[in-house]
């Protein structure tokens, strides 16, 4: 009786053994693929030749162009006719300009 509990442990132990290692290889074998599948992207993005992902930086030598100011719009009648209420203030009598003594002029 004592025998056949131990045989029975033993063989307990041993079925769970064979799941880890059966669950441990099919991980292996998960990761082993992901890594090809991972090397053989990554071949295909060598650098070749001055690639780089993020361009240099502005050294300041690029002019920008000019701002196109021509406008092309039909010219409208509105500016034309307009109109403008000038009316002309009177002028002042010389007499109301305040006379100033100013230095003697010298001539020679």
């Amino acid at each position: 009786k004592l025998l056949n509990i131990e045989v029975q442990l033993r063989d307990t132990a041993l079925a769970t053994l064979r799941q880890k290692l059966e669950t441990t290889e099919q991980e292996r074998d998960d990761l082993n693929m992901k890594l090809e599948k991972f090397q053989t992207s990554s071949k295909r993005f060598v650098p070749s030749g001055g690639y780089h992902v993020v361009p240099p930086p502005m050294t300041g030598t690029f002019m920008p162009p000019k701002p196109d100011l021509v406008f092309h719009t039909p010219l409208s009648n509105e500016n034309e006719y307009l109109a403008f209420n000038v009316q002309l203030s009177p002028s002042k009598p010389d007499q109301d300009i305040p006379s100033r003594p100013s230095a003697p002029i010298i001539e020679d």
